[in-house]
């Protein structure tokens, strides 16, 4: 699906991508964000649709956090001012402040492992069934976009999603410390 971390994780979250969850007022703010890892010195490399990592646009820089926004002074960082919200304890959802040419904000599922690791994946409202449709009360659009309106609604999508998409969420980016 995305080939690089700057594919990926920058220029999706200026840009609406087909199947994506999105809103156009925040659910996330900076205030009530949590922090999923300590600031230091990361690398971040993107996965493929088998879960391999791939060359392609390797990162790596220091990483820190600026008015509760995930930031680096080295260019194309993935997760580059996202702010996060916490599912449970090891998964999270990520949004940028940066908005598409629509002005809507577009959601990633961040899932963190050991060794403060964390793993970001674009979810797909393609790959909600017409039931997690109709339970969480979305609809896709022309782009088969979800459209989300609070931050309960959206938390509701994204379990159906993983719960009907477990073992396949497999591409995205990987952003673990350079040590």
């Amino acid at each position: 699906m995305f080939k690089s971390v700057r594919v990926a994780l920058i220029i999706a979250f200026a840009t609406a991508l087909a199947g994506c969850f999105y809103s156009f007022e925040p659910l996330i703010t900076a205030e009530n964000s949590v922090r999923p890892i300590p600031p230091g010195s990361y690398r971040a490399y993107s996965v493929d649709e088998l879960g391999e990592a791939t060359d392609d646009d390797n990162w790596a820089g220091e990483v820190v956090y600026k008015s509760g926004r995930l930031h680096s002074d080295t260019g194309d960082m993935p997760l580059q001012d996202a702010i996060f919200h916490e599912m449970s304890p090891d998964l999270f959802i990520a949004v940028s402040d940066d908005v598409d040419e629509g002005d809507e904000r577009i959601y990633v599922i961040v899932f963190r492992y050991p060794g403060n690791r964390l793993f970001a994946h674009f979810p797909q409202c393609d790959d909600l069934s017409l039931e997690a449709l109709e339970a969480t009360g979305l609809e896709r659009d022309s782009r088969g976009n979800c459209g989300v309106s609070s931050l309960d609604q959206l938390e509701q999508a994204l379990t159906f999603y993983l719960e009907e998409n477990e073992g396949y969420v497999l591409d995205g980016a990987v952003l673990e410390p350079a040590d």
